[in-house]
C-alpha cells in the first residue's frame, strides 16, 4: 500500500473470518513505465456469506515496486 494513501488501520476480520474463493483480473493498462490500472472481480464468504469486491485499482512504482495507491468500484452490476 502506498504510504500517501495507507491507513493506519485496515478493520479486517470485524465481521469474523474471510474465507477467500477466487480472484478474477478483468484487465489491466500500463500509463507508461510507473503507474498501472487493474480491474478485478475478489470472491469471499465471512459468517456463511458469500461476498464479491469489484474494484478499479490505481498503482505506482517506487524504486522497482508497485504500490496500491487507491481504487474506485463500479455501479452496482445487475
Amino acid at each position: 500500500w502506498h504510504p500517501s494513501t495507507r491507513p493506519d488501520r485496515l478493520g479486517l476480520g470485524e465481521d469474523g473470518p474471510c474465507r477467500w474463493l477466487g480472484l478474477e483480473v478483468r484487465r489491466h493498462e500500463m500509463f507508461g513505465y510507473d503507474r498501472a490500472a487493474v480491474e478485478f472481480v475478489a470472491r469471499c464468504r465471512v459468517a456463511g456469506r458469500g461476498r464479491r469486491l469489484h474494484e478499479f485499482s490505481d498503482f505506482r512504482r517506487e524504486d522497482g515496486r508497485w504500490y496500491y495507491v487507491d481504487g474506485s468500484f463500479p455501479a452496482q452490476e445487475k
